[in-house]
């Protein structure tokens, strides 16, 4: 517990500083952590048996964050599209018929998957963005945090026992619950004066955070692995950690994106 506490505290300090110190150093971050990111969910699928294209996957969703980076939101369909086509011709030439279609399935599922946590790069670009990414990041941590103790002390029903065991529905529900109340009370000290936004804001934290971490899961037992990697001492991988922010991050600039008309 104490390398855990030790790991996250030194996390959440690195993501703080390379959103104060502006979108190039943010984003170079968010590019890193998708990589490697990319990187272990390969290797999982690699010790599972299986040989899905390593160095062709991270490459492509390095240019689909690079896409996101430097131009528009559009480039990320222009990016996608053309990942899969390059993907199916180099699968559907370079390996047998048999083995192909879940090698490629493996790697698209990485493509369609990883790069959604990019979208805290345009998230960023809005206007006010550096505090609306700073807020959603803050919401999902305590989310986590109090999902976990939550239920530690009062889980009873299991959440999806086949996908996850130790997660709780009473977990979940406190988990939810202090997102929407911590979303209500310090939105506005993040430039949300709407009380329905910042409402809104912590239910689908508290949503979506427990959907991405039960995906991952699903991942993971596929897989038949507990942990992602040990990258991060007490924790396991980036995987591990990063697990209920991908999707969220995806949701939460197209909710911001339509609310805020950033």
């Amino acid at each position: 517990m104490r390398s855990r506490v030790i790991t996250s505290i030194i996390a959440i300090a690195i993501v703080l500083l390379f959103i104060f110190l502006g979108k190039e150093y943010f984003g170079s971050l968010v590019f890193a952590v998708i990589c490697i990111l990319s990187y272990e969910y390969f290797k999982l699928a690699r010790v599972h048996g299986h040989s899905p294209f390593t160095v062709l996957g991270i490459i492509l969703n390095a240019i689909i964050v690079i896409g996101l980076y430097f131009f528009d939101i559009n480039s990320i369909m222009y990016s996608l599209f053309s990942s899969f086509i390059i993907l199916f011709l180099i699968s559907m030439f370079s390996r047998r018929i048999e083995h192909s279609l879940v090698d490629l399935s493996i790697t698209a599922m990485s493509i369609a998957y990883f790069p959604l946590l990019a979208f805290l790069i345009p998230m960023y670009a809005m206007q006010g963005g550096k505090m609306l990414v700073l807020f959603s990041l803050i919401l999902i941590w305590c989310n986590d945090t109090f999902s976990f103790f939550g239920g530690m002390l009062f889980g009873r029903h299991k959440l999806a026992r086949s996908i996850s065991p130790n997660k709780t529905v009473e977990g979940a529900a406190v988990g939810l619950v202090v997102a929407v109340v911590i979303a209500t009370f310090i939105g506005q000290f993040f430039g949300i004066s709407d009380i329905w936004v910042r409402l809104s804001s912590g239910i689908i934290v508290g949503c979506f955070a427990q959907i991405g971490d039960l995906f991952e899961s699903y991942i993971k037992r596929r897989f038949n692995t507990k942990d992602s990697g040990n990258i991060l001492p007490g924790h396991g991988g980036l995987m591990d950690r990063t697990d209920s922010i991908i999707l969220t991050a995806f949701v939460m600039f197209w909710f911001f994106k339509l609310l805020l008309k950033g």
